[in-house]
This record gives C-alpha cells, sequence and structure tokens, in this order.
C-alpha cells in the first residue's frame, strides 16, 4: 500500500498514517521554513509505520528552496529526500522531481518507464487551479508515467484524474 500526502503545513501531526509501504510527502512540510517545523515534521515523519518514506520538498520548505546542500542533512537516513532523480522501490520505478515553483528546464529524461512521478506542483492544466507549470506537463507527456502525485494547488485536494494512460493525484 502506497500512502501519499502534501501542504500539511507543520500540521502534520494531526494526520492518521495507517501501516503502509511506501508513505510519500510532495512538500510543503511547514509555514515559514522554520528549522523547529522541519525537524518536528522529520522526527514525526521517520517514525511513521512504513517501510519506506520518500520527500519531495514544496515552496514553503525554505532551507531546501535556499540552501539545498545543507538542508540535505537535517533528512533523516531512512527518509529518501528525491529530488532530481530516479530510484527503484519494490520494483516501482519513482522518479522525483524537485519543483518548488514552476520548472525552467525540461527535467532530465530517462529511457525507462516511470511507474510514479513525485514533485510538489502539478502539471499546467492539471488539477492546478491556474498554479501548474507547462514545463512539468511536457516531462509528463513526454515520459507517460503511470501515476503522478503532487500538491502546492490545495483547492483540488485529494481528487484525481486520468489523462491518457497518466492517473493524476492531487494530495493535498
Amino acid at each position: 500500500m502506497i500512502v501519499a500526502l502534501s501542504d500539511t503545513h507543520g500540521k502534520h501531526r494531526n494526520c492518521v498514517i495507517p501501516n503502509c509501504d511506501i508513505v510519500i510527502h510532495c512538500g510543503d512540510i511547514c509555514n515559514n521554513g522554520d528549522e523547529k517545523e522541519i525537524l518536528d515534521f522529520f522526527e514525526w515523519f521517520s517514525a511513521l509505520p512504513a517501510k519506506k518514506r520518500l520527500f519531495v520538498s514544496g515552496n514553503h520548505d525554505y532551507p531546501f528552496v535556499f540552501e539545498p546542500k545543507a538542508a540535505r542533512h537535517i533528512v533523516p537516513k531512512n527518509v529518501i529526500l528525491l529530488e532530481n532523480k530516479c530510484i527503484n522501490v519494490f520494483g516501482l520505478t519513482i522518479y522525483g522531481i524537485k519543483s518548488q515553483e514552476n520548472l525552467f528546464e525540461m527535467p532530465e529524461i530517462i529511457n525507462k518507464p516511470i511507474d510514479i512521478l513525485l514533485s510538489h506542483v502539478p502539471p499546467k492544466g492539471i488539477l492546478d487551479d491556474g498554479i501548474g507549470c507547462p514545463i512539468l506537463l511536457d516531462f509528463v507527456q513526454y515520459q507517460k508515467p503511470l501515476y503522478h502525485f503532487f500538491g502546492h494547488a490545495h483547492k483540488y485536494n485529494s481528487l484525481s484524474l486520468k489523462v491518457d494512460i497518466v492517473k493524476f493525484f492531487n494530495v493535498t
């Protein structure tokens, strides 16, 4: 089982996460990038009942935006910061894109099928309330992952949509 969430903005301790194989957080773990909030989030997240924990940062996670090298050091060892890389988890190819806001260039194209794509922002026109990223949409249309989990657009929280072969999930 996979559990995905996003945009908890410091209210992560109000979330009840069941036992699962993979738990994913698509960013905005805090409100103002406060280190205390971030450390509290990772204490909570690293203790969740999941075999694997994946994280991509959001636009409110300021250390990951402004000091990404330093921010990597606060991520616990049992949490995978999955930004601009692809991993295999339980036979699933999962690609995480660093996307706190709009992308300025196309992410690296990989020459294998993607099962799950993770980003903070949605692709343009997909459950995005007008704030989606056009470059991310181009990437999704080219790579055609089976599933794309994202947050950022609070208005469309918990909604999903299938376009072509891709199932999109706004997990705010």
